[in-house]
């Protein structure tokens, strides 16, 4: 028996209509999937109030960007910091002139002598006093003995010996001596000789 000449004559456009639903089935599950898919996309916005050329309203559909713009406003904090400098101090920088006032006295300077008297057990005695001075002050001094008694001589060769050191740099407005190397008569003789030097260099 030929089984073809048994097949319906409806089979063929049964499988071609089965087909069909299958592919359609198939198409709309994907057409599906990408709907899915694009739905969690940004939704379109639909700008209506547009009239076209004609005067007919037209809705424009604006898809948006998915990819979100950085404000160009927005600027990243770390890329903005301020560079402060401080401002340069100012040094105050005080300067003392060092000047020397001229020393005033009431002496004049130079060199003076003057002869000095006093009075020892053996007699009136003298001595030779020259005092240079600068300022007021003693630079210089020299000092002779004159005694003729020989217990003088030796007191007035002590003091000659040893005064220098209690005399030079010394002020001559404060000047006067008491007691030097044992002496106590000759210091009077020499400072009544100051005394009378006083009295020079004051003019």
């Amino acid at each position: 028996m030929d089984l073809n000449s048994q097949k319906p004559s409806w089979l063929p456009k049964f499988l071609v209509l089965l087909a069909v639903i299958v592919a359609g089935g198939v198409g709309a599950y994907l057409q599906k999937q990408s709907d899915s898919s694009d739905s969690k996309a940004a939704p379109d916005l639909a700008v209506t109030g547009i009239k076209s050329s004609d005067g007919e309203p037209v809705t424009a559909v604006v898809t948006p960007d998915n990819e979100s713009e950085q404000d160009d406003t927005t600027t990243d904090a770390s890329s903005t910091v301020a560079s402060i400098s401080p401002a340069p101090s100012t040094s105050l920088t005080t300067t003392t002139a060092s000047t020397t006032a001229p020393t005033t006295s009431e002496y004049t300077n130079g060199t003076y002598s003057a002869i000095g008297d006093y009075t020892s057990p053996g007699g009136p005695e003298t001595v030779d006093v020259t005092l240079t001075v600068v300022n007021g002050l003693v630079v210089d001094a020299t000092v002779e003995g004159n005694a003729v008694n020989p217990i003088s001589k030796k007191f007035q060769a002590q003091f000659i010996a040893g005064y220098r050191g209690f005399v030079v740099g010394k002020m001559i407005s404060s000047l006067s001596l008491t007691t030097v190397s044992g002496s106590s008569l000759t210091p009077k003789g020499f400072n009544d000789a100051v005394s009378d030097i006083r009295t020079q260099a004051k003019g």
